[in-house]
């Protein structure tokens, strides 16, 4: 009887190990999609809001911290190389050149000179009426999406006294702006993706509008497709958005992908969309827009807020828990 069982035993780890092989055989012919792996953090003082890189550091918009510029040129020992304490609550940064454009709340667009990364200084600044939560530089201005008090567009062509070239309405709450070629994209709160005419600065005028449910928060424009990020404190319908905006005067959804938390931030690079959704870092495969599917995820202790791509690494900023670096796996 024993030995019955013993033969039926080795024809069953002979079975498996076919099935097995077989199937390594599959895996060595299917692409393989990119993953992510943790390689270094610094946890700055603050609430981690926004992020930027540029060569070998990181700029963190650190909310009552104000502007904390990280050293990132060994990305698995990140090092504090200086900041600057802005006078309100730092949402979100840009880098071009010497200077780092802050979106600093209530006390509107910072601009703060870079030159010496251990020891910036303030060069200038623009009071904005309400709550700046975004920035996007365009040649010689600041677009700045003020949460209650529509779209600014300041003059910054001298840093050290930018200069308002127009004010424009929009219908919701500004949460989030991007600007490319003549037009500047703005996730709008609950009225969507508003699309405006810049390529006169001093005159913006409306192009045109996609609804969107719930609340769109951070916007990006890759080709004919922009990427935006909806949310709802509930989670039940968060999203990220997939527009065609190749007509910009007739914006039309091309695809949607339901996120695991709130989508609060969107990078796209190739055929990879990475959202920041409150609770992880989801890679989500773009390359067919009418279909995105999940490619991989991570998650931080806290609260994914905003995300940047550059090569390798994935820069992801947790409010309660700093700078995350991670490294793409092929």
């Amino acid at each position: 009887m024993l030995r019955g069982f013993f033969q039926a035993r080795t024809w069953l780890l002979i079975v498996v190990l076919l099935i097995t092989v077989a199937g390594c055989g599959k895996k060595t012919t299917k692409p393989r999609e990119p993953g992510v792996h943790l390689i270094g953090r610094y946890d700055t003082p603050g609430f981690a809001l926004g992020v930027f890189v540029v060569g070998n550091y990181a700029y963190v918009a650190d909310g009552m911290s104000g502007l904390q510029i990280i050293n990132i040129a060994i990305p698995s020992r990140p090092k504090l190389a200086g900041s600057y304490d802005t006078p309100g609550d730092a949402f979100e940064v840009l880098v071009v050149g010497n200077y780092a454009y802050v979106a600093d709340g209530l006390s509107g667009l910072q601009i703060v000179d870079i030159t010496n990364p251990a020891s910036p200084t303030l060069a200038g600044s623009y009071d904005t009426p309400g709550d700046a939560r975004d920035v996007c530089v365009a040649g010689n201005y600041a677009y700045v999406a003020d949460h209650s008090s529509d779209l600014h567009i300041v003059d910054i062509t001298e840093p050290a006294s930018p200069t308002l070239a127009e004010t424009y309405h929009t219908p919701g709450f500004d949460y989030g702006v991007f600007v490319t070629g003549d037009y500047a994209y703005v996730a709008n709160g609950d009225s969507g993706l508003e699309i405006i005419n810049i390529a006169d600065p001093a005159n913006p005028t409306p192009v045109g509008n996609c609804d969107t449910p719930r609340w769109a928060s951070r916007v990006y424009v890759v080709g004919d497709y922009a990427y935006v990020t909806v949310w709802d404190f509930s989670e039940v319908d968060c999203h990220l958005r997939i527009i065609n905006v190749a007509n910009p005067a007739s914006p039309t959804l091309a695809g949607s992908y339901v996120t695991l938390g709130y989508a609060r931030d969107v990078f796209v690079v190739g055929d990879y969309a990475y959202v920041a959704d409150g609770r992880s870092l989801e890679v989500i495969n773009v390359a067919n827009p009418a279909s995105p599917t999940q490619a991989g995820s991570f998650s931080t202790p806290g609260d994914t807020h905003r995300v940047f791509v550059l090569g390798n690494y994935i820069y992801v900023t947790d409010i309660s828990a700093g700078l995350w670096i991670f490294e793409s796996v092929p």
